[in-house]
């Protein structure tokens, strides 16, 4: 027996609503949603790619200790963590789940407990497996501790610096865990696919992910660090500064918000009485990062003398206007109502 379909069609919208519709940004959004959706793919491809390297460079490493594998894994501590600036931006979907983000970087770290859990581990005697770990804080998961264990100096005066057997151990075992975690990323953002395509707040979302993204390097990543919240500069409070990358994880995020956002933005916002906006916004990105031709990767040194924190203070202005493009000019354009982001706030 052939069975068939019945669709039964809606009531007719008012004129008034229909109108309305029609004039939503987001009613022919299927194409740039598509492509966002395509290019976060990419960057998530990116952090498997960055994380699996990472790994495997920390298990030759600790099976054959030499400086020359040190640096090796440095080198892909560095292409993962830039890696996972790129797509950071991302605040919604599968990244969500577990805290996710925060196993990737926990950050800010006032208390400075990645230092404190990662000797707790390395110092104890519990066996350290993925696991064991998978159940303790997000503070020793992900490229902050690795970072303190490729990077300070803390492990040294407790003669447990790598490649101390139990060091190289929580090493490899972080690394394993967070690969994982970026395969299952990877793996859930493909699943989320339709989903995302399917419900128009996701339009959104992506708009609202990028906002948030440029206001916390605003007022947090950048702005904090130079003592602009009216406390004292302090680059501590910056990304990376085990490692001397603040700045450079400043651009890889930049760059991210760029290769990831911007292309489905202009899809969005192509042939229509928009499009000067977004030439503008794309302008001003442009100028934003070749700030950081002029710049070093880290910014200690540069909050310590004038010049170096007048250049700072060029690329804050910068950001400013760029975040003020999205969030004051474009979002009200489409629509765009900020609220409330896991972010905010303390």
């Amino acid at each position: 027996m052939v069975h068939r379909i019945r669709f039964t069609l809606p009531r007719l919208l008012p004129v008034a609503g229909l109108l309305v519709l029609l004039a939503s940004p987001y009613v022919q959004a299927e194409a740039p949603k598509e492509q966002w959706h395509t290019s976060i793919a990419t960057g998530y491809g990116q952090l498997v790619e960055t994380t699996e390297k990472l790994n495997n460079s920390a298990r030759h490493y600790c099976e054959a200790p030499d400086k020359a594998k040190l640096d090796q894994v440095k080198e892909a501590w560095a292409d993962g963590f830039h890696a996972w600036q790129a797509v950071r931006f991302v605040d919604f979907g599968p990244i969500q789940q577990n805290s996710l983000a925060w196993q990737f970087q926990f950050w800010p770290d006032q208390k400075n407990l990645i230092a404190k859990k990662v000797d707790a581990w390395v110092e104890g005697e519990q066996k350290i497996t993925v696991e064991n770990l998978a159940g303790d804080s997000v503070a020793v998961k992900g490229f902050p501790a690795i970072e303190y264990m490729l990077f300070d100096p803390r492990l040294e005066g407790k003669q447990l610096a790598l490649p101390h057997p139990r060091t190289c151990q929580m090493l490899t075992t972080v690394t394993s865990l967070m690969a994982s975690n970026a395969q299952s990323l990877r793996n859930d953002w493909a699943t989320f696919k339709s989903h995302y395509l399917s419900t128009g707040d996701y339009g959104d979302a992506t708009v609202l992910a990028a906002m948030h993204a440029l206001e916390t390097i605003e007022n947090k990543r950048l702005g904090a660090p130079m003592g602009l919240g009216g406390s004292r500069r302090n680059a501590y409070l910056g990304d990376a500064w085990r490692s001397d990358q603040s700045l450079a994880a400043l651009h890889s995020s930049l760059k991210g918000v760029q290769q990831y956002f911007v292309p489905g933005l202009k899809t969005l916002m192509q042939n229509s009485a928009n499009q000067a906006l977004f030439d503008e916004f794309e302008s001003q990105l442009a100028r934003t990062l070749e700030r950081f031709a002029d710049l070093p990767n880290d910014l200690a040194a540069m909050l310590e003398e004038d010049n170096g924190y007048r250049q700072l203070q060029f690329l804050y202005i910068d950001v400013e206007r760029l975040s003020n493009k999205l969030s004051r000019d474009i979002a009200p354009e489409l629509g765009v109502v900020k609220g409330f982001n896991s972010s905010d706030g303390d």
